[in-house]
């Protein structure tokens, strides 16, 4: 009797201690919480309809400032997230602070479903063409958001809500980055994130793009498969480690009646070396339809991968070519992750899970890479045409470009402010190439000094695509390279 009563007291406290209001939101209960805040069922009078109201509250931890810079971060992030209207998107109905206690909200729209993580909590996978069905959708919902430079980052099965029409809806959105003005939500340039889902280079506190996202949904579109997490492991030192240098077990070993494709799909989406994975969630979505339809997927990740690797083989140039016998030469593009990253990528994880965030590196702004058309076939005779022009360059400035790995112009640039128009080494001031997609790296170096940058291009044939490269600035030199 005693221990009934402590508890109805406990109780009656914690619904005495529910504020009323936040902002002009009334709350009527509390839906869940986590390590940033309270969601809340809210009614909002003004437009007359229920909300999903998400609250965050100032943390006693840190300084005034760094709660200044937090705000600042999160209102500019939740507005950006709040234009992103898309049906497999959760809609941001309206973002705010309330002016008396200082807390931050997000109002969403109410869903009524289960998420993924309840779907497939009990470790029972969905049957292969639903699971697959599932994964599509969010990812035609990431190519929406990437495609408005909005990154996620935080792809996980609870952040997912299966409607009961079976539609997939991803949340959370609001806690995403912009790509246009490289903010995050966190305080100190911190970013968010779950271990089992990070993308590699999000568990080593490296900065993230889209695909990351893309990383993210093939970790989810693995456990909606099999029921197991790819990267499982008794500790958190080994869920990093797998995360970053290991490949989990293919889902077709583990599901019987799963057809092999899938797992190269899989593989890909899951591939370390982000230039390696599916560069838009688009693509992504297109080899699913084409699972699901029993076709090989149109972007290359069938399962005859010897042939493709022969090809790769052939089309290399000489001095790149294999000895007969001899294993073929990793791509310079396909980055490994040293074990001692490692180790700092367990570091920064775990002060996510002791803090609710997750760890960014600090750092100037990312410049957002160009979405490139997954790449085609080569074979036609009409080419796509590459041409570069430089301003503002000096004589000691030096250029060199490589294609897919191949150095195609070398060239001193000694024209100062007027526009100089790049020689490739055939002589001609425009490169033919294949049509389709294409890995473009550019190196400038001045007196000792250099930068890079590299990009993907998507050609048409008989079109000309111009790349500009411009040094210089009112207030302080600086290296551009983009697409005119």
């Amino acid at each position: 009797m005693g221990g009934g009563l402590r508890q109805a007291r406990l109780d009656l406290e914690v619904m005495n201690s529910l504020p009323t209001t936040v902002g002009r939101y009334q709350l009527r209960q509390e839906l869940g919480r986590g390590a940033m805040g309270v969601v809340y069922e809210a009614w909002d009078p003004l437009l007359e309809r229920i909300v999903a109201l998400k609250t965050i509250r100032a943390a006693p931890a840190g300084s005034a400032q760094e709660w200044t810079d937090f705000e600042r971060r999160f209102l500019a992030e939740a507005r950006a997230a709040a234009q992103l209207s898309h049906p497999g998107i959760v809609t941001v109905h309206d973002v705010g602070q309330d002016a008396e206690t200082r807390t931050l909200y997000i109002a969403l729209e109410r869903l009524v479903g289960r998420t993924l993580a309840d779907v497939v909590g009990d470790g029972v996978p969905l049957p292969w063409p639903e699971a697959l069905r599932i994964a599509g959708r969010i990812a035609e919902a990431l190519d929406f958001a990437h495609a408005r430079g909005v990154v996620h980052r935080d792809i996980k099965p609870a952040n997912v809500m299966l409607l009961a029409s079976g539609e997939p809806k991803i949340m959370d959105f609001g806690i995403a980055r912009t790509e246009a003005n490289s903010l995050t939500l966190t305080m100190g340039g911190q970013s968010i994130g779950t271990p089992l889902y990070m993308s590699p280079e999000q568990a080593l506190g490296q900065p993230v793009d889209g695909r990351s996202d893309i990383f993210s949904l093939g970790a989810v579109t693995y456990w909606l498969l099999t029921g197991r997490a790819a990267f499982a492991a008794e500790s958190l030192a080994g869920v990093v480690r797998g995360v970053t240098e290991d490949e989990p077990t293919p889902p077709s070993a583990i599901l019987t009646g799963l057809p092999p494709r899938v797992d190269a799909v899989i593989s890909r989406a899951m591939a370390k070396d982000p230039t390696n994975r599916y560069q838009r969630g688009l693509s992504f979505a297109e080899d699913v339809a084409d699972l699901l339809a029993g076709d090989a997927p149109r972007h290359g990740a069938g399962d005859d991968l010897e042939a493709q690797l022969a090809a790769l083989v052939a089309a290399a140039p000489p001095a790149e070519r294999p000895a007969p016998g001899e294993a073929p030469t990793p791509p310079a593009t396909a980055a490994r992750f040293p074990r001692r990253a490692v180790a700092g990528g367990v570091l920064v994880v775990a002060l996510a899970l002791a803090i609710g965030l997750g760890v960014r590196a600090r750092g100037g702004a990312v410049a957002r890479p160009v979405q490139p058309a997954e790449p085609a076939p080569s074979g036609p005779a009409n080419p796509g045409l590459l041409a570069i022009t430089c301003d503002g360059l000096e004589q000691r400035d030096t250029l060199r470009v490589w294609v897919d790995r191949r150095l195609v112009a070398e060239e001193t640039l000694g024209r100062g402010a007027e526009k100089a128009h790049v020689r490739f080494l055939d002589g001609q001031p425009e490169l033919s190439l294949a049509p389709g997609g294409h890995d473009i790296e550019l190196r400038f170096a001045r007196d000792g000094k250099q930068a890079s940058q590299r990009l993907w291009g998507d050609f048409r044939p008989g079109a000309t695509r111009r790349l500009r490269v411009r040094f210089g600035g009112l207030l302080r030199k600086k290296l551009s390279i983009d697409w005119e």
